[in-house]
């Protein structure tokens, strides 16, 4: 499972970020970086059960204790549940959703549910 050292993106590229935390790991570095603005692919979990993941790239429109929306370059706008089990990191550091500002830049990887989807990682940046 997973990729070798050498199938890693930019592994052999110390001027390049390679794999960050977690969510990199687990669903792959295209999942967040890249020029990707929102898709959606489907992943075995440990269990080896196909579950569909979303990822969103954007700007928070909304956030509160439990969920966040995402408005994308390109329009595309959706809200993720929040919980406990969602990681999230803002300016590279453990976060809570309560640190999440409206107008911040975000990532999200989230697991979908029907019309809706929980998030299972948020990275957010303010400028």
């Amino acid at each position: 499972s997973g990729f070798s050292s050498a199938e890693k993106p930019n592994a052999d590229r110390p001027d390049r970020p390679g794999w960050h935390g977690k969510a990199d790991r687990k669903f792959g570095r295209h999942a967040l970086g890249g020029r990707a603005l929102h898709g959606e692919f489907v992943v075995k979990d440990k269990d080896g059960k196909f579950v569909t993941t979303l990822s969103q790239r954007g700007e928070v429109t909304e956030v509160d204790s439990d969920s966040i929306t995402l408005k994308s370059e390109d329009g595309f706008t959706k809200t993720y549940t929040v919980n406990g089990d969602t990681r999230i990191r803002r300016n590279h550091d453990q976060a809570k959703i309560g640190d999440i500002k409206v107008g911040e830049n975000a990532a999200v990887i989230a697991v979908k549910d029907g019309d809706g989807a929980t998030a299972k990682a948020i990275i957010a940046h303010s400028d």
